[in-house]
């Protein structure tokens, strides 16, 4: 559990980073649509893109280390009191989220992708419930 939490720690700057690259480019639209040459203009659009694409390699790296943590948590699940089959959704929406940026890049329906989102939203509240109840 503690490589799982460090991994889903070091995942969440990783999301602020790629809004931050976002938002930072809603701050140099103004001087895109107004610059003094042509040069300038094509300097604004090389440095938006490459925000894009950097933004995209962070989420991407973030979602990647999210989906090891479940998979992670989801087989420590499976030795306690949460019970084998919750863990199993756990890993099972690991592997399903581990496979969305590539899924992104290629193509892949849009329904197959979110589906480890729906199953790591459901196994999320299943253990709250739980945990509630503990508590």
């Amino acid at each position: 559990m503690i490589i799982a939490t460090a991994l889903w720690v070091l995942a969440v700057p990783m999301f602020l980073v790629s809004r931050g690259l976002l938002i930072a480019l809603s701050q140099i639209s103004e001087r895109y649509l107004n610059p003094a040459n042509e040069m300038m203009k094509a300097a604004y659009l090389a440095s938006a893109e490459y925000a894009i694409e950097l933004q995209s390699i962070y989420s991407y790296m973030a979602l990647i280390l999210l989906s090891i943590a479940s998979i992670i948590i989801g087989w420590v699940m499976t030795r306690t009191f949460y019970g084998r089959l919750t863990g199993y959704l756990v890993i099972a929406a690991g592997i399903l989220t581990l496979f969305t940026p590539l899924g992104a890049m290629i193509e892949v329906p849009f329904i197959i992708l979110f589906s480890g989102v729906i199953l790591s939203a459901l196994w999320q509240v299943i253990v709250g419930i739980k945990l509630y109840k503990v508590g």
